[in-house]
């Protein structure tokens, strides 16, 4: 059946277009695939649509009814650019399909697009000016398709009859692929549409461009399907990791409570009898309660000793529990930093003359007033120093140093030694609760792992800062900072 002109015109020219969209949708969707799997399926699929509708487009703009592209409008240069788009949709497609579907990662992948897009553009041109020197596609005496036409598009459908049954024989449950393969059979009765019409204005011309449109949208459904699919499986993981991390989150909660349970009572039953063992020691140290002889007596201090070091273990345990627990209340106060440190320095004075460990102070002249809790200034200073002690060797030294922060307003406080140092990867660790630097079972320097995690509570609830720097062999240099006591933290207070 043979159409008006007009008509045919008219409705060619809308279904082009349409194939060139779909064409172009196609190309998109294959190239972002690609850029996100990186399939080299995908890229040569993006490179064919995007030739391919080229192709296309041009084949629309050198009909008859349209202004003249580059040379004078032929019905056999229309023809000719037929030709081409569709033996480049056909080899792509075979490509796709045959090629081993490998994982290809282009640095400018975008420089390939472009690259194509040259190609088409020079291709274009050259069939323009050099048509007369092709073979004819349209006999434009006959009014008919020339046999090489009507061989080529043969040709076309053995490459479309080739891809579909490769995809049929793989059984791929891609179900871009299954799409792929209906698109296939679609397009082939497409063909055989191209091939059976005689006039170009036949009825068939015409369906074979249905056919085509209906052919490119399976390839979008495939497509679209298969990335709505994976949108939905990635929130169904999504999903389902969130149930398992609000578990486990639960869980570990549930842990957390019951840790702190368990120091709590734990806090409570050894701080009962570790308290009537200090007592009954004290009782026994009097002379009034009878004559020890000095075996008696040292047995008595080791006890005494051992039973405050645990006692103040077990106090640290009960206050990391409580700062925690957001119970642990400061008693903020204008602090004279020089008496707080002297202080402390003349507590732990026979622990390093003991361990043969020498103690310096370097504190600066008319330091100003500090903001903090007297007694718990002590106790950071009391760990930090204690610590250096600990990990000190005989005829090591301590140091301890407090100058002011004028830009800040705080006042800085170091605390260094020439100890055992800490290695670069467990400095992050040391502030960790129950972290020790040594965690053996034989290791070599006592301690609860509490202390430092403790003192920067303590630092940052008086809102300083606390950091460190070692050297395995070298030391340590722990420096925390105090704020200055003013009017303004006064009247916060």
């Amino acid at each position: 059946m043979v159409l008006e002109p007009d008509i045919f015109l008219t409705a060619h020219m809308i279904l082009e277009f349409a194939s060139i969209v779909a064409a172009m949708l196609v190309c998109i969707f294959c190239w972002y695939d690609y850029l996100y799997q990186w399939q080299r399926k995908m890229l040569v699929i993006a490179l064919t649509f995007l030739i391919f509708g080229v192709f296309d487009f041009v084949h629309t703009l050198s009909y008859v009814s349209m202004p003249d592209f580059i040379t004078p409008n032929t019905a056999n240069k229309a023809s000719t650019y037929w030709v081409i788009a569709r033996m480049v949709q056909g080899l792509g497609i075979l490509a796709a399909v045959f090629l081993p579907n490998q994982v290809i990662r282009i640095k400018k992948p975008l420089v390939i697009m472009a690259l194509a897009l040259l190609a088409s553009g020079m291709v274009t041109w050259l069939v323009a000016v050099k048509l007369a020197h092709l073979p004819i596609m349209y006999d434009p005496h006959a009014m008919r398709q020339t046999p090489l036409k009507l061989a080529l598009e043969c040709v076309i459908i053995v490459f479309y009859l080739l891809a579909a049954f490769k995809i049929y024989t793989t059984r791929s449950n891609d179900i871009r692929d299954v799409y792929l393969f209906y698109a296939l059979l679609v397009g082939i009765m497409g063909e055989l549409a191209f091939v059976t019409y005689t006039n170009v204005y036949d009825l068939y011309n015409l369906m074979g461009h249905f056919f085509k449109i209906i052919s490119f949208s399976l390839i979008l459904k495939g497509l679209f399907d298969e990335s709505i699919g994976e949108l939905y499986k990635t929130n169904a993981e999504l999903v389902r990791q969130s149930g398992e991390l609000a578990e486990a989150n639960r869980l570990l909660k549930e842990s957390e409570q019951f840790k702190d349970f368990f120091l709590a009572n734990t806090n409570h039953e050894l701080r009962s009898p570790l308290t009537a063992i200090i007592a009954f020691t004290e009782l026994l140290s009097d002379k009034e309660t009878g004559p020890l002889n000095p075996l008696q007596r040292d047995y008595l201090n080791e006890i005494s000793d051992s039973s405050h070091d645990l006692l103040n273990r077990v106090n640290e345990i009960a206050e990391l529990s409580r700062i925690k627990a957001g119970k642990l209340v400061l008693n903020l106060e204008k602090v004279n930093l020089e008496e707080v440190i002297t202080g402390v320095a003349r507590r732990l004075k026979p622990q390093f003359e003991n361990k043969g460990v020498d103690l310096k102070l370097s504190i600066a002249a008319d330091l100003p007033a500090v903001r903090a809790d007297h007694g718990r200034l002590g106790q950071i200073l009391t760990n930090l120093m204690g610590n250096a002690i600990k990990f000190t060797a005989p005829g090591g030294w301590v140091r301890v140093n407090a100058a002011l922060q004028p830009e800040d307003s705080k006042i800085s406080v170091s605390v260094a030694d020439n100890g055992i140092g800490i290695d670069l990867e467990e400095q992050v660790a040391v502030f960790k609760m129950f972290y020790q630097v040594d965690g053996t079972s034989s290791r070599k320097y006592g301690g609860t792992g509490i202390g430092l995690t403790l003192v920067k509570n303590l630092v940052e609830m008086h809102g300083g800062t606390i950091t460190l720097q070692s050297n395995v062999g070298r030391g340590s240099l722990f420096t925390f900072t105090i704020p200055l006591y003013n009017d303004e933290s006064k009247a916060a207070n």
